[in-house]
């Protein structure tokens, strides 16, 4: 019975550790086409399709149809490249955004 229960917390403890170490990267996105509310609805309804993202936030461009959008993604499950692809399956322009400022 007390191996059981060590193995028990062990595992436990070795799982729990496990999902500490997932890595969370935070990148941003910039998107064209922006035209209207919808069309952030729908980029923004792009990226929550992608499994192991979420939207951290949003802000305008340097142009009135640009959008900045801020994510975080689990790189175990998926890439940037797979965001930027579902955003651009909608038929928007998306490129990871460097802020040059930083």
């Amino acid at each position: 019975m007390k191996h059981l229960i060590a193995a028990t917390t062990f595992t436990f403890f070795f799982l729990s550790s496990t999902a500490m170490a997932i890595e969370q990267q935070i990148v941003q996105i910039l998107v064209g086409q922006l035209t209207c509310p919808s069309c952030v609805y729908i980029v923004g309804s792009s990226i929550n399709s992608v499994a192991g993202v979420e939207i951290l936030g949003f802000k305008e461009g340097a142009t009135p149809i640009q959008g900045i959008f801020t994510v975080s993604y689990d790189d175990a499950v998926t890439t940037s490249d797979m965001i930027i692809e579902a955003i651009q399956s909608n038929g928007y322009p998306a490129t990871l955004f460097i802020d040059e400022r930083s």
